[in-house]
């Protein structure tokens, strides 16, 4: 079996952190200064995942090939796509039809 997948992942279309920092205090009285910080909490990219994958198997073997990109990862921008590839083998060991991973390899770049 083969296959293509393309997901994009779920993010946040608008939204508003408001952070209130205290920075001072008066020696005299109790008053307290403060900074309000507001941040914005949409990101400036939109992540996808595109991946490619094989699978073969039969009664007493399935191996898997996978590859993948991440374009904007982590939702930024102007970032470098993240690569990964897997390998994986696994062997019928049990009678009750359990599959044994023998091999597996995975490589992120």
């Amino acid at each position: 079996m083969a296959g293509i997948q393309l997901s994009p992942h779920l993010r946040i279309r608008r939204g508003i952190a408001s952070f209130n920092l205290l920075v001072g205090r008066d020696g005299y009285d109790d008053f307290v200064y403060r900074n309000q910080f507001d941040v914005s909490l949409k990101p400036k990219a939109r992540e996808y995942n595109v991946g490619f994958y094989y699978t073969q198997n039969n009664d007493s073997f399935e191996w898997k090939y996978e590859m993948g990109a991440r374009i904007h990862p982590d939702h930024l921008e102007g970032v470098k796509p993240d690569y990964c590839t897997l390998f994986s083998l696994e062997l019928l060991v049990t009678k009750k039809g359990f599959l044994k991973s023998l091999f597996y390899f995975k490589l992120c770049f």
